[in-house]
């Protein structure tokens, strides 16, 4: 009996489930609140609280950050949106997940929306393949013509390889790659032993970064 209201989430069937706005879900929950203290206080508070529905689609904290090319991976970023968007882990978690398509408003600046939904992601998830990474390595020009004959592409994703140089063409890949191991580097690991003085000391300070990631930065 004294159980929170459903989630409209878990009555929707799963092909709307994913693209239904979380934060009107937990409007929907708190309005139908068993106990009148829990629920919205007055007609104004629900409307404020539905207004700000529709005019911010961004959560205080993602699950998961899904990071792709478009030319190459939008199938399977959308597939595995629809699939894990508002979904519940066995521990109970609702996962809540950050795909630039579905959450960037309309007008906003396309690299400050999805740089802020790296910064309050859980994890970073990026599907990596050919045709995602090959445009961020650069051909020595030494051996260019060997290489091509050996299968490699001047212009993978028809995208112009890039070339550490300043006249290459922005890649949002490439930054969110550069974002997420700068997080990954300064993170910080809540993970304490007890030293042989009796007292807890840091376990780890700091993860350390993949050496293969750093000439991502």
């Amino acid at each position: 009996m004294d159980e929170p209201a459903a989630s409209v989430l878990d009555k929707l069937p799963d092909d709307r489930r994913s693209k239904f706005d979380h934060n009107l879900a937990r409007v929907i929950s708190q309005a139908l609140e068993k106990y009148v203290l829990e629920r919205f206080h007055s007609v104004d508070e629900m409307h404020d609280a539905v207004y700000a529905c529709l005019i911010d689609r961004g959560e205080a904290v993602y699950s998961v950050f899904i990071s792709y090319r478009v030319a190459t991976e939008m199938p399977l970023a959308r597939l595995l949106f629809d699939c894990l968007n508002h979904t519940v882990t066995p521990g109970g978690h609702r996962v809540t997940v950050y795909l630039d398509h579905a959450r960037l408003v309309k007008g906003q600046d396309w690299e400050e929306g999805f740089a802020s939904g790296l910064l309050h992601s859980l994890c970073f998830f990026p599907l990596l393949s050919y045709g995602a990474t090959a445009p961020l390595a650069d051909i020595p020009a030494d051996r260019k013509d060997k290489i091509i004959a050996f299968g490699w592409e001047e212009r993978p994703a028809g995208r112009k390889r890039l070339r550490g140089e300043t006249g290459d063409a922005e890649d949002n890949l490439l930054k969110e790659f550069t974002i997420a191991v700068s997080l990954l580097e300064r993170k910080q690991v809540n993970s304490f032993i007890r030293s042989s003085s009796g007292k807890f000391e840091p376990q780890v300070k700091h993860r350390a970064l993949n050496p293969a990631l750093r000439p991502l930065m």
